[in-house]
């Protein structure tokens, strides 16, 4: 049974905007706590995260902890805890539109399927419940129950195809452990956090769609069926 593992925020969910007004939140109260403008609070958070990000930690992907920590480096004490914002966020967060009738094809067709995030758990977990995907897939992946992020080959073990909107995470890493990739939708999405990873050259997708409706049959076309 060939192993697919799907990305969930971007790819399944969308969840942007959702998280952005929670971020805000916390951006304006440590402006407010330190007398820092906002953007000097972004770029110190986005310093540290990457910090994190190059050695595959997942407290990268902690956000309590890295508000707690970037606090602390500030002088300054906040009572705002992110996780108790995660079970609103995940209400406001929307299915991609034919993600679960493709989740369900796949199973269909006798794939193995892997939701794999570098998301921490205590938050995604609610995302996962409140679409119920959890019901439809194998197994879930999240980087604090691995131990690393997408940039270790450790979190791909046992996953033949990697798919995902994502080119660094979803597509340069695991085509760099001799996986397949498929990148959905633009490519430029992302370009930033290479930038910021200092990545000069990205790896390529094995097969490039627009659209979560098009993934079935990308599969199927990269393994031969």
């Amino acid at each position: 049974m060939k192993a697919i593992m799907i990305d969930l925020d971007g790819t399944l969910v969308e969840s942007e905007r959702a998280w952005l007004s929670t971020f805000l939140k916390v951006y304006k109260e440590l402006s407010s706590l330190s007398g820092l403008d906002v953007n000097e609070i972004i770029n110190i958070i986005r310093s540290y995260r990457f910090k994190l990000i190059r050695v595959s930690d997942p407290r990268a992907f902690d956000w309590d902890y890295i508000l707690r920590t970037v606090s602390s480096k500030l002088g300054v004490r906040t009572d705002f805890y992110i996780e108790e914002e995660a079970p609103r966020i995940a209400q406001e967060t929307k299915l991609v539109k034919g993600a679960i009738e493709t989740l369900k094809q796949l199973r269909q067709l006798g794939f193995k399927i892997i939701i794999g995030t570098n998301g921490n758990w205590k938050y995604q977990r609610y995302i996962l419940n409140h679409h119920r995907l959890i019901d439809i897939v194998n197994e879930i992946r999240t980087s604090d129950m691995v131990g690393c992020l997408k940039n270790n080959p450790r979190f791909f073990k046992g996953i033949d195809i990697s798919v995902g909107d994502h080119i660094v995470f979803d597509v340069h890493y695991p085509r760099i452990f001799g996986l397949k990739a498929i990148l959905i939708g633009n490519f430029r999405k992302h370009l930033t956090t290479a930038k910021l990873l200092g990545i000069d050259k990205l790896e390529k997708p094995s097969i490039a769609i627009r659209s979560i409706h098009e993934l079935p049959r990308a599969i199927c076309s990269i393994l031969g069926t």
